[in-house]
C-alpha cells in the first residue's frame, strides 16, 4: 500500500531538473519540500481540495477527474428515486490511460 509517507518517500527520491548559471542540472527534493508538495495538491487546502470547492470539478489529464455530485436515493427493489436528504459526495472517475496501466 502506498499512503501519504510512501508517497512523500517515492517524490523525495526524485530528481528535479533545473537551470543554474545556464546549464541544466538534477537537484534532489528533499523529505521536507516532497512533504511540502503533497500538502499543496492533496492537503485540506490544496489545489485538489480547493478546484473542487470552488468549481465542483479537477480533470487531471492522463491521471484522473474529480467532480461533485448530489447523492439520488433510490429505491433498491424498485429502481424509483426516492427523497433522502439531499447532500453532496466526490466522484472519482480514472483516466483512460490509468485503466490501461493496471490492466498490464
Amino acid at each position: 500500500n502506498m499512503r501519504k509517507k510512501e508517497f512523500v518517500t517515492a517524490l523525495a527520491n526524485c530528481n528535479l531538473p533545473v537551470t543554474k548559471n545556464g546549464e541544466k542540472v538534477e537537484k534532489k527534493i528533499t523529505n521536507d519540500q516532497a512533504d511540502a508538495i503533497y500538502e499543496a495538491i492533496f492537503g485540506p487546502e490544496g489545489i485538489i481540495m480547493s478546484g473542487l470547492k470552488d468549481d465542483g470539478e479537477v480533470i487531471l489529464k492522463e491521471f484522473a477527474s474529480f467532480k461533485v455530485g448530489r447523492v439520488v436515493g433510490r429505491n433498491l427493489q424498485t429502481g424509483e428515486e426516492m427523497e433522502v436528504p439531499a447532500y453532496n459526495t466526490v466522484r472519482f472517475k480514472a483516466s483512460k490511460r490509468m485503466k490501461e496501466l493496471v490492466q498490464e
